[in-house]
């Protein structure tokens, strides 16, 4: 037992091997004053302990040994000498970091942020840039394998945006270093270049739109090259997609009936407002009001803009020809060749011929303009051209032709009936009124407007009546069919396609192509609720309120961008921008005929 009855301290290193018990004599004799050594111990025999076996295979064990410690000496302390003693802390240092997790529970500080101070505002004009989420762990992961193979810190030497992707050069003090992207790549370009060429396109923003939003952010800019060669792609996928969803609009169309049969209505929108060098006739199906066909049209195929609708009618029916379906009901503005070519066909399979149905809105909204002529005047023309007793009657008359129209049950003979029995009705005599009619049914029923009771007034009101439209070809009209969705759609279509822009022949199809899909998929979506608003100076407006309808789903640009995607990752890369172009010819009336593929202009990558 040791002195004070402890256990004697066991040898800090097992003897063994060729190494023998240490003897008193063979220790280094120690200062009085201090009790260290007067010379550390060679590290050449101490280390002998440690390597069992034969002196060469020592020998060998101790040069490997030797070799490491010295590499990881110049790992650790670079150009700067450090001692084993630092060696080995360091090491331990290291390993208690990675495997010590006993602090793994604490919570960690609050993050420091970031912020711009009076001092450093110079860092306000800083270049941005777009990155993606996996680019972000491979940056963590890189910067942790370095920690944990250098003391150093890396930093950021050089910094490169091609499109909105950072391109950055890190580099620590001891010559370590890597480049770091802020996107993977998909083939060659870039997936944050893709997907923002993707939601440009797609959002309907115009090319110097774009230009100033990425100029003034700061945040880079896909070339014009790399922008045409997106936008080909991109285009040729919208143009699939496109009619894919129109076949499928045409088959809901049909929905079960045994023979290919639609009613379609058609309207031509025209590309600019005055003389437009394009025109679409667009057909939507009556009953599901989606797009099922257009026809584009150019003044390279019609010099006159008036006539590209009966062109593009032409084509449409071809077009349905050769998908062999039998158009039941054609609705249309007031079109007199569109009539013609309608009345033309041949008939149908079982000897029905296609109605020609004429827009009910465009027949009657200049009746109360038309009709203020018979409500005013000079004295003398009183009962010869006006009269005092129709000052009030120009909106009633209206109404009282929509009610005809829809109430006449597909009879010309009714339509003409009931028209006639306006000036009847007018003049207190209510035996031909409907008996559903208020007129009809309340005892206690007294006019709202003034009774007709002169002659003059009743001639006046009956050649109106007699001279317009409706009763003149009550045959285009008796199926009161209007053509309130294709206007509408030809409403939407100015999210994408602004009549004020001359776009180019790709650009022009790519967004009328998405106009389509956007269409398609959206058109008479449910309402989440309806709101209220009451007009005193038009109370004829306040007819039910207004609905909020639901959030649109976009389904068709998750589908794009997921074909965008992959096609480039098939191909490896965008596709390659056809020949130059070549320069833009004039016709001889002066008008410019431009065919650019992409109507931004020209700059350097």
């Amino acid at each position: 037992m040791a002195e004070g009855g402890q256990a004697p301290r066991p040898p800090l290193v097992p003897i063994s091997g060729n190494c023998p018990p240490p003897t008193p004599s063979t220790r280094k004799r120690k200062l009085l004053t201090g009790g260290t050594s007067t010379t550390l111990r060679n590290p050449r025999k101490t280390i002998e302990c440690l390597f069992p076996g034969t002196p060469d295979e020592a020998r060998a064990e101790r040069a490997e040994m030797e070799a490491k410690i010295s590499q990881v000496k110049v790992l650790l302390g670079g150009a700067n000498d450090i001692t084993t003693k630092d060696m080995i802390m360091a090491l331990l240092d290291s390993y208690l970091a990675v495997n010590d997790h006993s602090t793994a529970s604490a919570p960690l500080p609050l993050p420091k942020y970031q912020s711009i101070s009076d001092q450093n505002r110079d860092r306000e004009g800083q270049k941005l840039f777009i990155a993606a989420e996996d680019s972000i762990r491979y940056l963590i992961l890189n910067l942790h394998e370095h920690a944990q193979q250098c003391r150093e810190q890396q930093k950021v030497r050089s910094l490169l945006l091609r499109g909105h992707t950072g391109i950055f050069t890190m580099r620590c003090r001891r010559g370590h270093g890597f480049m770091w992207t802020s996107s993977p790549h998909i083939g060659k370009p870039f997936l944050v270049n893709l997907r923002m060429a993707h939601g440009y396109m797609s959002s309907g923003m115009l090319p110097n739109q774009y230009k100033r939003l990425c100029a003034n952010a700061g945040i880079g800019q896909i070339s014009d090259a790399n922008q045409r060669k997106s936008m080909m792609l991109y285009a040729d996928i919208a143009s699939d997609q496109a009619k894919a969803s129109m076949m499928d609009a045409i088959t809901e169309e049909i929905g079960e009936q045994p023979a290919k049969r639609l009613s379609i209505v058609t309207d031509a929108r025209h590309a600019q407002r005055k003389n437009s060098y394009r025109s679409d006739i667009m057909a939507l199906g009556q009953n599901n009001h989606k797009v099922v066909a257009y026809a584009p049209i150019t003044k390279q195929d019609l010099r006159s803009s008036n006539q590209h609708e009966v062109l593009g009618t032409e084509r449409l029916y071809k077009y349905f020809d050769e998908l062999g379906l039998q158009i039941v009901d054609h609705a249309h503005d007031r079109q007199a060749s569109v009539n013609k070519i309608v009345k033309d066909r041949p008939p149908l399979a079982d000897g029905t011929r296609t109605t020609n149905s004429n827009d009910t809105w465009h027949a009657t909204k200049n009746i109360p303009s038309k009709f203020k002529e018979l409500t005013k005047g000079a004295r003398w023309n009183v009962g010869i051209t006006w009269h005092p007793e129709l000052v009030d009657k120009a909106a009633a008359v209206k109404t009282h032709f929509y009610w005809s129209m829809s109430r006449c049950g597909g009879s010309e003979q009714v339509l003409r009936d009931s028209l006639m029995n306006i000036v009847a009705h007018y003049r207190n005599q209510h035996d031909n009124c409907s008996p559903e009619s208020r007129c009809r049914t309340d005892d206690r029923y007294r006019p709202t407007k003034l009774i007709i009771r002169n002659e003059g007034a009743i001639e006046l009101l009956t050649k109106f009546i007699q001279k317009h439209t409706v009763y003149k070809w009550p045959c285009d009209y008796v199926l009161c069919k209007d053509t309130l969705y294709v206007e509408s759609f030809n409403n939407a279509c100015l999210q994408y396609l602004d009549k004020r822009i001359f776009f180019g022949t790709l650009n022009y199809g790519l967004r009328m192509n998405l106009a389509i899909l956007d269409w398609n998929e959206h058109v008479d979506r449910p309402a989440t609720s309806r709101y209220q608003r009451f007009r005193v100076a038009n109370p004829r407006q306040n007819n039910g309120g207004k609905r909020v309808l639901v959030a649109k789903t976009y389904r068709f640009l998750r589908e794009l961008i997921h074909t965008f995607l992959g096609r480039v990752r098939t191909a490896g890369d965008l596709p390659a921008l056809p020949p130059g172009r070549q320069p833009n010819q004039r016709a001889a009336d002066g008008d410019r005929l431009l065919e650019d593929d992409y109507s931004s202009a020209e700059e350097d990558e």
